[in-house]
């Protein structure tokens, strides 16, 4: 395993292992093969503010568990704080406890496998959020993973998959978690985050944007090759990078999303010593970093002002101005792309002969036309 300079590695103890107990330790039936190709995107606008956000709307949205911890008692669609739209997922952690069994979310959230993933998450804390009582460690918002999801303590053999969350430790700092084949403790092996040599810290009350990547190594005579990866980047820069990964022998890739965040350690001094919460929004699941516009030229905010900082150069003046209509709309078919209208992520239009899926939820304006914005509208 080769560590590039700008992170530190120490083995993982057991103030970072939530036991067998955690939620990546689940035996669980996989969920069911996603049919749906990447890119996934969830930006929390669809479901009612005020209600719990169960697996069967995470599935109406197009991400699928077999199981989860914590969704009917501890998320709630937030109408009143979001990154961008009107919504997010507020997860809730409750003082004086930890576990996935009592604290935040966990579910495993299927992808169609690919031997590398993104995935890019808009997290924030609480502002009076606690990192632990006397022990501090948790795990955060959405990792990557695959096959068994090697993790809890279990010695990776390159045949029971393999897992990567990121954590926060002692005053927020921010770090990476991993189990792979020769992990060097008892429990997985962690990354500090670290811009321009010094340590990166979460901060409370606002919002911060972290992708992953996790590239899956290649397998040879039944033998793990040292090829695989991780990256990280805190609000589009680069904080952890590790090759040289050895995570499978056999035809695992990474094929889940996992949502797996709690306090915890598997000692009562990692529990808050009050009630704590993280709001999440924006996810995006990719095979292609083209995709996570985060670290591809920029995203648009919602409501828009400006056009996003993917746009192109201003298109010739023989372009009409605004597309011609030929349909209503609230036409629930595939329409031509609108000035003027709400689209929901996921929702097809038609413009200049092409057809375009919404990738974020917005309401169009002039000048915002698909063949101009690309985060905002992938073309079919």
């Amino acid at each position: 395993m080769r560590i590039r300079p700008l992170i530190a590695v120490a083995a993982g103890a057991a103030l970072l292992a939530a036991g067998a107990t955690t939620a990546l330790a689940v035996e669980a039936p996989a969920a069911p093969r996603p049919t749906a190709a990447a890119p996934y995107v969830n930006s929390f606008e669809r479901p009612p503010a005020g209600a719990p956000y169960l697996r069967g709307a995470w599935a109406a949205d197009g991400w699928s568990a077999p199981w989860d911890q914590g969704l009917a008692a501890r998320s709630t669609i937030d109408g009143a704080v979001a990154h961008s739209g009107g919504k997010s997922l507020r997860a809730f952690y409750p003082k004086g406890v930890i576990s996935p069994e009592n604290s935040g979310l966990s579910a495993p959230f299927a992808l169609v496998p690919s031997r590398e993933y993104y995935f890019s998450q808009w997290v924030r804390f609480s502002p009076d959020f606690s990192w632990g009582t006397t022990s501090f460690a948790g795990k955060l918002g959405v990792g990557l993973a695959g096959g068994a999801s090697c993790s809890g303590g279990k010695v990776c053999d390159g045949f029971n998959g393999f897992s990567s969350r990121m954590i926060w430790r002692s005053g927020g700092r921010a770090s990476l978690y991993y189990y792979h084949m020769g992990h060097a403790g008892t429990y997985g092996d962690d990354a500090d985050f670290s811009l321009d040599g010094a340590p990166v810290y979460y901060p409370r009350g606002q919002w911060i944007n972290l992708v992953q990547r996790v590239k899956v190594n290649t397998v040879t005579g039944g033998e793990a090759n040292p090829d695989g990866e991780i990256e990280a980047w805190y609000n589009g820069r680069r904080v952890v990078s590790v090759t040289g990964l050895r995570f499978v022998r056999n035809a695992d890739l990474v094929d889940r999303a996992y949502f797996s965040s709690f306090h915890g350690g598997a000692e009562a001094g990692f529990a808050p010593q009050n009630d704590s919460y993280i709001w999440y929004d924006d996810f995006t699941a990719s095979t292609s970093r083209a995709d996570i516009c985060e670290l591809s030229g920029g995203c648009p905010t919602a409501p828009p002002t400006t056009p996003p900082t993917t746009t192109p150069p201003t298109p010739p003046t023989t372009r009409p101005a605004t597309p011609p209509v030929t349909t209503a709309p609230t036409d629930p078919g595939v329409a031509a792309w609108q000035p003027g209208t709400a689209y929901a992520v996921g929702r097809t239009v038609t413009y200049d002969g092409a057809t375009y899926r919404c990738r974020q939820a917005q309401r169009s304006l002039t000048g915002w036309e698909p063949v101009r914005t690309p985060a905002l509208w992938q073309r079919l």
